[in-house]
């Protein structure tokens, strides 16, 4: 998903630069991606926290 939200703000940048695109364009680009990398955080944050609670329940709980 982020590589793909992330060529679209190239290209929109792009195209802006060139005159062939709203400044809104590029903008709603930029938020797209910066959304797609807060939802992978999110993610990342999730599996991590889900790996800890793993790690504590079955290998601490076998000490």
């Amino acid at each position: 998903m982020i590589p793909l939200a992330s060529k679209r703000a190239d290209l929109e940048l792009a195209a802006y630069q060139a005159g062939n695109s709203q400044l809104t364009s590029v903008l709603t680009a930029q938020r797209d991606l910066i959304e797609a990398q807060l939802r992978q955080i999110e993610q990342q944050r999730k599996l991590s926290q889900l790996s800890a609670s793993l790690y504590y329940a079955y290998v601490e709980g076998l000490k």
